[in-house]
């Protein structure tokens, strides 16, 4: 797992000082968005899952004016039970969010996000546990040129069933395409 992150994160790298231009960084209204990310998820301490496991994440963004936008997110999480045999549990989240970014004409743009969604725990041997989740948080996206982003967010995930606590954050690349100018 630690040599797939590194490779992601070498990408990442790459494509940022491969990327050049000087036009004008700014998020911009009627744009997609493609984000690949790598960071972390921390169980609440009272779940069978490992206290904090990596997690991968690809986000589908659309910003429908410059402040208000949506996305979507798939997160992959790699962990296993804390308990008897050490057997792996993936982890799922499937989410659904409303950002709103405040002074998307900079470079620097930081948001607020909010929604909600499925968390799917698929334990080792036994059936998967899906869960209705609701999530918040925010973050900040640095834009190197017009379409590329560095971005680093935090998200509060509540498991409405099981009434869980979680934490998710990550890193990565937020590329801009398609739409008006």
């Amino acid at each position: 797992m630690k040599r797939r992150a590194t490779l992601v994160a070498m990408v990442v790298v790459g494509m940022v000082l491969l990327s050049s231009g000087t036009a004008v960084a700014e998020l911009k209204a009627e744009k997609l968005s493609l984000t690949p990310m790598i960071g972390g998820y921390v169980f609440e301490g009272n779940q069978q899952s490992e206290r904090h496991d990596g997690a991968f994440s690809l986000a589908l963004g659309f910003n429908a004016t410059k402040n208000w936008g949506t996305e979507f997110t798939l997160s992959y999480v790699d962990s296993e039970s804390r308990y008897g045999n050490h057997s792996d549990i993936d982890v799922y989240l499937i989410r659904w969010e409303v950002l709103y970014h405040f002074w998307p004409e900079k470079k620097l743009v930081p948001y607020l996000a909010a929604g909600g969604g499925t968390l799917i725990a698929d334990p080792e041997g036994r059936d998967p546990d899906p869960d209705l989740m609701v999530d918040y948080g925010g973050g900040l996206k640095y834009f190197l040129t017009e379409n590329l982003a560095l971005r680093g967010d935090v998200r509060h995930v509540y498991e409405i069933d099981d009434k869980y606590n979680n934490l998710i954050y990550s890193f990565g690349l937020l590329i801009q395409f398609a739409g008006s100018k």
